[in-house]
């Protein structure tokens, strides 16, 4: 190919072929604090073996959007910005709440709706609210 530029829609145009874009996947093994310009990104665990790792969001900003999955038995959890929430199906994070999961293999994909709320569009496993 001449040439491999990133168009609006997310994808890659590779000499006149379209692919997807490949998605960031960061291994988290201390708490961290997610930046809004790492929307699309995959966090997992996978060499943590931190008990109670945490992983805070940005404020929601309508589109951003992260995934997370589960591969160390010590587990993670997700904490929104104070003012912000996490639904999770008919559930909903309280000020201050987060989400936790510790099964190997879970999954949960959120998107931010609008300035202060947090949609699970996506979930495997068991995920709790605290």
């Amino acid at each position: 190919f001449n040439y491999m530029a990133t168009t609006g829609s997310g994808f890659l145009n590779l000499g006149g072929t379209t692919a997807p874009a490949a998605l960031d996947v960061i291994n988290v093994t201390d708490n961290y604090p997610i930046q809004s310009n790492q929307t699309k990104a995959v966090f997992t665990n996978q060499f943590s073996r931190k008990q109670g790792l945490q992983l805070t969001l940005p404020t929601a900003s309508t589109g951003l959007n992260y995934q997370f999955v589960i591969h160390s038995i010590s587990g993670m959890s997700i904490v929104p910005a104070s003012t912000n929430k996490i639904f999770i199906a008919d559930n909903v994070t309280t000020t201050n709440g987060f989400i936790l999961s510790s099964g190997l293999g879970a999954s949960i994909s959120l998107v931010a709706i609008n300035t202060g709320e947090w949609l699970t569009y996506s979930q495997i496993g068991g995920w709790s609210i605290n």
